[in-house]
């Protein structure tokens, strides 16, 4: 019986032994246990940093405690170990919590996590807890391991080393960080030599520590856009040295950002092109729609008495001053006709010109010319009757007037400008018999060019007419159009249900030649 009692208090105490060690296990393993987690050394292996994390995270969301030790390799010694405790929602201690950069005086480690601040730590490999400064030697190593051997110091000025990379020059501070301004730098020489090559506008915007090109759209005329995607294209591919993952442009004052970061692996240029594309397509019709409203920049006039407009008299010397001519939607002026003027303006032949019912004649005349473009008032002659009616009609802009006509209620009306030699043209529309025009922009036909890029062919306004309630605008190719759709080489038909406000694609149109 005594026997069957011992052999029970043995089995009792193996258990006992067994949960005590248990116990012990898991606490240790739990609390105490040290186990490497990452290890990272100097590029010349001189130096290194071990980080370790002491036991398990605290269940279920609590702070893990970890350590680092900064080792000499070279002359086999410790300089620092330090305990760390880690708040990041429960997670081990693991390589995303920590960066390490090195530099030619000693370490920068810093310890992040979801739930805390940023924590430095610098570790100078002397042992010392300043900084005591480095020679010229080590700043020009440093700078060329940095950017390249072809960078040539230049000179030393009170607290800054100055550099030649080539094309450009930039400063090193004498820090610790060894602070440059070589994107600075880089950038604005790349802005520069860009916006000549390209013909637009190239700069960059600092947003925490990163530069953001800002590249410039030159307005929806013709093939702008295509011009606007290639150049971008042609900017993303020339960055190597310093990539950005997007870019911001402007219209009509408003800003808008483009995502590169998801085009560039695996980058295709057809592919990026036709995102950007779209994208600038739709801005730009939406924030030109939003700056011109209707109610405000297309007024319906419906007072057809031409004496509100400004009659030249044949006896009077000059216009009465008074009223005042839109040169743009936030720009009048008022001026004085001579005599001499006036009998000039009647002595010009209109290049475009519109008949309304009563007889009158609405002329585009071409009172000025400058680099091969003409610039025009708009005119009402019936008889003897001169009147001018617009000083601007194409907002400043010039040209060849190529035709203007006017809807049944000779208020609403249009006219095309054509440009560049007369390969392009603009339209623009008038909601009160002349008065006051707008510029008209109609959608791109994305036409689809044989490599894979979209592009809009349909770039001369030919003509305009309303037919069932609803408005038709029919655009060709200009005189050197070469694009064949399904039937042929054709015209693009649109379609406005505003009265010419706004313009929707409907599709092609073949032309017989």
């Amino acid at each position: 019986m005594k026997k069957v009692i011992q052999i029970i208090g043995l089995i009792f105490l193996l258990i006992f032994s067994a949960i005590m060690v248990l116990i012990g296990s898991f606490i240790y393993i739990t609390k105490y246990r040290v186990l490497e987690v990452g290890r990272e050394q100097s590029a010349d292996r001189n130096y290194e940093v071990i980080f370790q994390m002491i036991g398990e995270p605290e269940w279920p969301f609590g702070a893990t405690t970890g350590r680092f030790v900064v080792n000499d390799l070279a002359n086999d010694e410790q300089l620092q170990k330090t305990d760390l405790t880690i708040l990041d929602d429960g997670g081990a201690f693991r390589d995303s919590n920590w960066y390490v950069t090195w530099y030619p005086a000693g370490v920068e480690i810093i310890i992040t996590g979801s739930e805390q601040e940023n924590e430095t730590y610098v570790i100078y490999y002397d042992g010392s807890d300043r900084f005591k400064g480095y020679t010229k030697e080590q700043v020009v190593a440093w700078i060329q391991e940095k950017y390249g051997s072809e960078v040539r110091f230049v000179s030393e000025q009170n607290n800054t080393y100055n550099f030649d990379e080539g094309d450009f020059r930039f400063e090193v501070q004498k820090d610790f960080h060894l602070t440059d301004n070589y994107e600075k730098a880089y950038y604005e020489w790349y802005g520069e030599q860009f916006s000549k090559t390209h013909n637009r506008a190239l700069y960059f915007e600092e947003d925490n520590s990163k530069y953001i090109p800002v590249v410039g759209f030159n307005g929806r005329q013709a093939g702008e856009i295509e011009r606007f995607c290639n150049a971008v294209c042609d900017l993303v591919e020339s960055f190597e040295k310093v990539p950005f993952d997007k870019f911001i442009y402007y219209i009509e004052e408003q800003d808008f950002t483009f995502e590169v970061k998801g085009y560039l692996k695996p980058y295709n240029r057809n592919v990026l092109y036709n995102a950007i594309y779209e994208q600038l397509e739709q801005a730009s019709l939406r924030a030109i729609e939003e700056e011109e409203a209707p109610d405000a920049d297309y007024p319906e006039a419906t007072n057809t008495d031409q004496s509100e407009t400004f009659p030249i008299e044949p006896e009077s010397d000059v216009i009465p001053k008074g009223d005042s001519y839109s040169t743009n939607k936030s720009e009048a002026f008022s001026f004085e006709i001579t005599k001499e003027i006036l009998e000039y303006y009647k002595s010009l032949e209109p290049d475009a010109s519109y008949k309304m019912k009563d007889g009158t004649a609405y002329n585009m005349l071409p009172v000025d010319r400058a680099c091969g473009s003409s610039y025009y008032i708009l005119t009402a002659v019936k008889g003897n009757s001169f009147q001018i009616i617009n000083m601007d009609p194409y907002l400043g802009q010039g040209g060849e007037a190529k035709w203007i006509s006017f809807l049944e209620n000779e208020q609403i009306g249009f006219s095309c400008l054509s440009y560049s030699g007369g390969s392009y043209g603009l339209l623009f529309r008038t909601g009160d018999g002349g008065k006051t025009f707008c510029e008209v922009i109609y959608p791109s036909a994305n036409a689809l060019l044989s490599d894979g890029t979209v592009y809009n062919p349909f770039v001369m306004p030919e003509k305009v007419w309303e037919e069932k309630g609803k408005m038709y605008l029919l655009v060709g190719q200009g005189p050197d159009g070469d694009y064949y759709g399904e039937k042929g080489y054709c015209n693009g038909l649109f379609e406005s249900e505003d009265k010419g406000v706004t313009w929707s694609y409907l599709g092609e149109e073949a032309v017989k030649r």
